[in-house]
């Protein structure tokens, strides 16, 4: 788990952004045969906690941002499906320079106050995993929304017929 605590943020409407790449699995054909067989191979979340409510996105993979072009001209990129990935912390770097990899939550800061933020692995395949995180971005994008209050129980049957029987 990869965070930070953000303290005495105005309330407002906020959008973390962070460049982030999960590799999942520690051999190309293991994590190729697990999307193909459309295994989850999303094991890392990005995420913003107000409290006790917590906002999230799952992380791209390297097969998020295959790409005709090969951004890290053949330092640490392999070609799968005729698509080129990163396979390594520099080549995925040159993914990010080129505006790949752009993961983002919103979340609401309904009072001044802290969030914490951050990518948390969900789980491990097996060892060689891993995830490359790049630059991060928190935007106020606006005032808090205040949460639409809680609609008062309208009577149902049962109450109506229990009324009607006692009058």
């Amino acid at each position: 788990d990869f965070k930070q605590t953000i303290s005495i943020l105005p309330a407002g409407q906020y959008k973390l952004t962070a460049q982030a790449a999960y590799r999942y699995s520690g051999s190309e054909a293991d994590e190729y045969a697990a999307i193909v067989a459309e295994t989850d191979t999303k094991l890392a979340t990005l995420y913003a906690t107000v409290g006790e409510k917590t906002e999230n996105a799952k992380v791209q993979n390297r097969y998020d941002g295959a790409s005709e072009t090969d951004y890290a001209n053949g330092d640490g990129s392999l070609v799968v499906n005729e698509k080129y990935v990163p396979n390594s912390s520099n080549a995925v770097k040159a993914w990010f320079a080129a505006g790949k990899y752009v993961n983002e939550v919103t979340f609401n800061l309904p009072a001044d106050g802290d969030v914490n933020i951050g990518i948390a692995k969900d789980a491990q395949p097996e060892a060689g995993d891993y995830t490359v995180i790049g630059p991060w971005t928190l935007t106020r994008i606006g005032d808090a929304i205040e949460p639409e209050p809680e609609p008062e129980p309208t009577p149902g049957i049962l109450a109506t017929l229990v009324h009607t029987a006692r009058s």
